[in-house]
């Protein structure tokens, strides 16, 4: 959970539109070079998110990802925040 937070933060931070490697950069430069950071954090992590919340553009040669700046909570699917209540 700690890494899908991250992402929020970094994505909802930026002014434009970040690639898969920049939100990764970012991330790193932020909160350190840990190992979740190796993984394809930013394309399955993207699900967790309401739709209406997070813009994927898929028009260009890579994926760019761009998000409102709204709370975290707020931002993932009702299904993902029940699951965080239970368990906090």
């Amino acid at each position: 959970m700690m890494a899908l937070s991250m992402l929020w933060w970094t994505i909802s931070k930026s002014e434009t539109p970040l690639s898969h490697a920049q939100v990764q950069g970012k991330m790193r430069s932020n909160f350190g070079d840990m190992i979740m950071f190796k993984e394809k954090l930013t394309t399955t992590s993207i699900k967790f998110f309401n739709e209406e919340s997070i813009t994927v553009d898929k028009s260009g040669k890579v994926h760019t990802f761009y998000c409102k700046d709204i709370p975290f909570n707020q931002a993932l699917k009702p299904k993902f925040l029940d699951v965080l209540s239970n368990l906090y």
